[in-house]
């Protein structure tokens, strides 16, 4: 019988390959890490979609109304409750723009 320092016959006496489980290691840990990092971006991308959908798109009807009101008197002519005129925005900005050519030809 041969002497195996009290071990069993079949003791493994070989050293592990230490380059190898560092190698093993380093691409678990970094396969994790990248996990980690792909999962959170998900996570982020998902979020913003979700905040722009429910919260920048939601439309308030009150606020809805108040633009539609300002946009058709925006684009229309009339008289106002106190007396005085309202032309459409367009009509206005051209009407300024003739007035400042005439002040510069002065």
């Amino acid at each position: 019988m041969s002497d195996h320092g009290g071990h069993p016959e079949d003791y493994e006496r070989k050293d592990v390959n230490l380059p190898v489980v560092t190698a093993v290691s380093a691409l678990t840990l970094g396969f994790i890490v990248l996990s980690i990092a792909w999962v959170d971006w998900f996570f982020f991308e998902v979020k913003q979609y979700v905040v722009e959908k429910n919260v920048y798109n939601r439309q308030n009807p009150s606020l809805y109304q108040q633009r539609t009101e300002a946009t058709e008197r925006l684009s229309s002519a009339g008289k106002n409750e106190d007396g005085s005129y309202h032309i459409p925005i367009d009509d206005a900005i051209k009407s300024m723009a003739a007035e400042v050519k005439e002040e510069e030809k002065k």
